[in-house]
């Protein structure tokens, strides 16, 4: 049987997602199993560690991240992060919910 180029394309773009998938699931695997190994490995670079708190507060639910908060290898900037962030999300939510102004409204 031949395959069209189309049904090439759609295979590829399957095994993509499968390939992404299975890396996604590695790595919730590795981070579920060796999170000491992944924060002491993070620690080398305090800046990438405190990133990584953030990106773990502000993925969280609000009870999670106060608990996340508490983790004793979380450096002290994690709060200013996930604050700055915190802002520029309320900043692009409310840019999108602002309605278009019309170009003929001078107001």
């Amino acid at each position: 049987m031949k395959l069209s180029k189309s049904h090439l394309k759609m295979l590829s773009t399957i095994q993509q997602i499968a390939e992404g998938h299975d890396a996604n699931e590695a790595i919730k695997r590795t981070v579920d199993d060796k999170l000491d190994k992944v924060l002491a490995e993070l620690a080398r670079d305090p800046s990438a560690l405190a990133v990584f708190f953030a990106a773990l507060e502000l993925s969280a639910t609000t009870s999670a991240a106060r608990i996340i908060a508490t983790h004793v290898m979380r450096p002290g900037e994690v709060s200013n992060l996930v604050e700055k962030r915190k802002a520029e999300i309320a900043n692009e939510r409310a840019k999108k919910a602002r309605p278009a102004q019309s170009k003929g409204d001078n107001r």
